[in-house]
């Protein structure tokens, strides 16, 4: 599996398309993002500081750290991440079947 959705995402990438419509279904790519803690005491401080303690669990909560810093945006943009805190962001393949149209 791993090896057809390096194929799939690799056919988007060269054809600059997010989503690859057959009659066997539909392949789509979408962004795919991770928070990971590298430094936990900074992060901690941070938190505390910030009275976000919604972002603990026994990771960082996805959602919540997304939401955290969309709505924070400009006062965090020129510091950037919290400190301690990193981002992956990777492409990840979605395949749907086709929907059967009634008509």
């Amino acid at each position: 599996m791993a090896t057809l959705e390096q194929a799939m995402l690799a056919g988007c990438n060269e054809i600059k398309a997010d989503s690859i419509k057959t009659s066997h279904g539909t392949v789509m790519r979408r962004l795919s993002e991770r928070y990971t803690c590298s430094d936990r005491d900074n992060f901690n401080k941070f938190v505390i500081e910030h009275g976000a303690v919604e972002l603990f669990e026994g990771r960082i909560h996805q959602s919540n750290f997304k939401e955290f810093i969309s709505e924070r945006n400009n006062s965090l943009h020129e510091a950037g991440l919290p400190p301690g805190v990193n981002v992956m962001r990777e492409f990840v393949i979605t395949v749907r079947k086709p929907t059967v149209k009634l008509s």
